[in-house]
């Protein structure tokens, strides 16, 4: 889901004229659509936006828009809603969801090094661990 988000969000700065908010369905080729209908063209859905929102994303819409709203208002507070019309506020929808996908959808972190588990065997068990 973070590469879909990140990728609709690079859709929306290259291509502004794709955003319209108001449209909630899941657009066809070339067709403006929402934020939540764009992630889920991005990811081949066709069909419901909502319905893509639950199990797709794990939220429900409103959730979602509740989460772009705050995310809009702490970050960008001297600018223009995200969930307006023309090209600034699709800028506007594209930095909010790059933020989106890092705080509600990033990829894990890959751990390094050894597991304390393992770690504490190699201490205290060489002997064990020298013959597997």
């Amino acid at each position: 889901m973070y590469n879909a988000i990140m990728r609709t969000a690079g859709l929306l700065e290259d291509h502004p004229a794709l955003w319209d908010f108001m449209n909630s369905d899941i657009p066809e080729c070339g067709t403006p659509g929402c934020a939540l209908g764009l992630i889920a063209a991005e990811c081949g859905e066709r069909g419901n936006v909502g319905v893509f929102c639950m199990h797709r994303m794990g939220v429900q819409m409103g959730e979602f828009l509740e989460r772009m709203s705050e995310i809009s208002r702490s970050e960008f507070p001297n600018e223009c809603c995200w969930n307006g019309v023309g090209d600034k506020s699709a800028r506007l929808a594209a930095a909010c969801l790059r933020l989106y996908a890092e705080k509600y959808h990033a990829k894990p972190k890959v751990k390094t090094g050894t597991h304390p588990f393992v770690q504490k065997l190699l201490e205290h068990q060489p002997e064990i661990l020298s013959t597997v």
